[in-house]
């Protein structure tokens, strides 16, 4: 795809999907990793494989923060009703969607 095809109007639903996907993946590192995932501009664009592990990871990662919010937000109200509440499960021990292993092979992708 080249720059005038991606900011095409005919693209922009496209665009928007693939900002909010590499914004996400480049969300949690430092200005250089974002900087060289920007380089690779061309080589995410082209690659299906790269677009479609881009937005599962965003999804997935979407999924386990309503998970966690849902999980303290009930601790936060038992700990407001009890101050008393037993607090030692952790709330990081739920099943996660893998989300976790997408920014791995991302990273290795992309940034290594």
């Amino acid at each position: 795809m080249t720059k005038d095809e991606f900011f095409s109007t005919k693209n922009e639903e496209f665009r928007k999907e693939f900002l909010l996907d590499l914004s996400n993946f480049c969300k949690c590192y430092v200005n250089d990793v974002c900087n060289k995932v920007i380089k690779q501009f061309d080589k995410i664009v082209s690659n299906e494989l790269i677009l479609d592990m881009l937005h599962e990871l965003r999804i997935r990662e979407e999924k386990e923060l309503k998970a966690f919010t849902e999980s303290f937000s009930w601790r936060l109200g038992e700990y407001l009703d009890d101050k008393n509440y037993d607090m030692s499960y952790n709330l990081h021990n739920n099943p996660t969607s893998h989300a976790g292993s997408y920014r791995a092979v991302l990273y290795d992708l992309l940034v290594k």
